[in-house]
């Protein structure tokens, strides 16, 4: 709720071209929405980051940098939030303002994530804990074409995550042209880390929290376009409900 209110908010404020309340719809039929109500990061992340750009674009560098951190905290991909923190800082105050007081608050962004690992260098004695962890996931940065969750039954998995990441490749160049520079270039590293590490598993959820793509959405103006989007995904969303509420993998 809190993140919907947020969209909302950015839209009035800073997209007065399109109607506020339709990012918002795009989003909750989102295929991957049903995990914002799940005990899962996305909903808070989301609600932090969309803070963390709402005060940023206010020129509120100091809440604004608190949200990252916290957001970083919450996912390590939070640390991508210093991208729009400092695109911001510099399109709101120019090149001059780095060598004053009003750069230090952007040195708070990224102590959630520190304080994460911190943890577990105390509690585990090992620093770089998380990043192992994701080697049980076929995260590990090897650019390896085996993917640990394959098989032939996984196909249809397969195959969405495939178009799920072939669109959010596509809706992040279009935020960087015609959208607006930060925006594209948090898009653009959020997908280029999972990426790079040759797996597309959980792509769909990974996208689902970058809120660009629902301004675009929101920004199509032909009618049969906008219906044709909301669509296809409110019937991926009910795919994707069903066979999660049956103990299917999904992502």
């Amino acid at each position: 709720l809190g993140a919907v209110a947020l969209l909302t908010r950015l839209s009035e404020e800073f997209h007065q071209d399109l109607a506020p309340s339709l990012p918002v719809v795009f989003l909750l039929v989102h295929p991957a929405a049903f995990f914002l109500n799940a005990v899962y990061t996305e909903s808070l992340f989301l609600l932090l980051s969309l803070a963390t750009v709402l005060w940023a674009r206010r020129n509120n560098v100091l809440l604004a940098a608190i949200c990252a951190a916290l957001a970083s905290a919450t996912r390590v991909a939070g640390l991508f939030l210093c991208v729009v923190l400092l695109v911001e800082f510099l399109q709101n105050n120019g090149w001059r303002a780095l060598l004053t007081r009003r750069v230090l608050p952007l040195i708070i962004a990224p102590l959630g994530a520190l304080a994460f690992f911190s943890y577990h260098w105390l509690a585990f004695d090992d620093f770089f804990l998380f990043l192992k962890v994701q080697d049980n996931f076929g995260r590990d940065f090897t650019l390896s074409t085996d993917d640990p969750f394959y098989s032939h039954a996984a196909l249809a998995n397969t195959i969405l995550d495939y178009s799920h990441t072939g669109l959010a490749i596509v809706l992040t160049l279009i935020t960087l042209w015609r959208i607006r520079l930060s925006y594209g270039l948090y898009m653009l590293i959020s997908l280029s880390v999972p990426l790079s590490t040759g797996s597309t598993l959980a792509i769909a959820r990974y996208s689902m929290v970058l809120f660009p793509m629902y301004l675009i959405a929101a920004g199509i103006r032909s009618p049969v376009g906008r219906g044709a989007w909301l669509f296809g995904s409110t019937l991926l969303l009910a795919l994707d409900i069903t066979r999660f509420v049956h103990h299917y993998w999904t992502n």
